[in-house]
């Protein structure tokens, strides 16, 4: 039995990739690698900050007529819709143009509407327009959508050879695990997030957080939320956690029903509090 461990920059992160195997070194390796070539590919596909992606191929154009777009960039941007609309809104993809304002993301001079929302996003056929001149930024839900992929690449392998006993696929905190049962995982406390955890055993197999850590930003009513409060939310899917977590940031009693999920809030002094729903 082997156990490889492996971490590259990607995301905006690092990615950590951990696979135990009654295999070789180098197949574990293989299927690592693979699994960070579809990561590569989604931070390639969905970054806001390189001007060569296709988001902002699509922030450039979408406004001017329908733009044909990747099967992957598709998915991500109909889930994303999908939680808007559970959520009312609170969740929005249309936030660039206030990060930009604010300085958070680069300014890649696209105009666009302060006004536009979600609303004004059309999907249809891997096609995407939009209404308004917009700015869609997909830091709030791409991370989980990559670890998914890349777990479920190296989860195929499983299934194929069945000589595979443990994934984890870490990317800066939005995490999936198999098997996940009895498994705990380490979530920062806010007050002193360099140093302080608290550990916690997963409820499911995905986990993302969302917090005031390293200067990350929640929108809500086009401003920055100041002391937004450390939210994990634990799911099947590690997309889902990672959209989960912005809504519940901005709304603690927001309650998003229809799909399984718990909830744990850590104060500053890391005081916790679980919801499952």
């Amino acid at each position: 039995m082997n156990t490889i461990t492996r971490c590259k920059p990607l995301l905006g992160t690092f990615v950590e990739i951990l696979i135990t195997g009654d295999c070789d070194r180098e197949i574990l390796l293989k299927y690592s690698e693979c699994a960070y070539g579809i990561i590569q590919d989604i931070h390639n596909k969905m970054s806001f900050h390189s001007r060569e992606s296709e988001l902002s191929r699509v922030n450039q154009s979408a406004f001017k007529g329908p733009v044909k777009i990747s099967k992957e960039l598709s998915e991500v941007l109909r889930i994303g819709t999908r939680y808007s609309e559970l959520s009312d809104g609170l969740f929005d993809m249309t936030v660039g143009y206030h990060l930009v304002q604010k300085g958070k993301l680069p300014d890649h001079g696209i105009d666009c509407s302060a006004e536009a929302t979600w609303q004004d996003i059309e999907i249809e056929n891997n096609e995407v327009h939009y209404r308004k001149p917009l700015l869609i930024d997909l830091g709030g839900i791409a991370k989980g959508y990559a670890v998914d992929l890349g777990f479920e690449r190296i989860a195929r392998e499983e299934l194929e050879t069945n000589k595979i006993s443990k994934i984890v696929v870490n990317a800066g905190g939005d995490l999936k695990s198999w098997p996940w049962k009895g498994s705990e995982v380490a979530i920062r406390i806010p007050k002193e997030p360099f140093a302080d955890t608290i550990t916690v055993k997963m409820n499911n197999s995905a986990v993302a957080t969302s917090g005031p850590y390293f200067g990350g930003s929640i929108v809500a009513d086009k401003e920055i939320i100041a002391n937004a409060p450390s939210v994990s939310v634990f799911c099947e899917n590690c997309i889902d956690a990672d959209a989960l977590t912005k809504i519940y940031s901005i709304k603690p009693e927001q309650d998003i029903l229809g799909i399984d999920h718990a909830r744990l809030n850590i104060d500053q002094n890391g005081l916790t509090c679980w919801s499952v729903l």
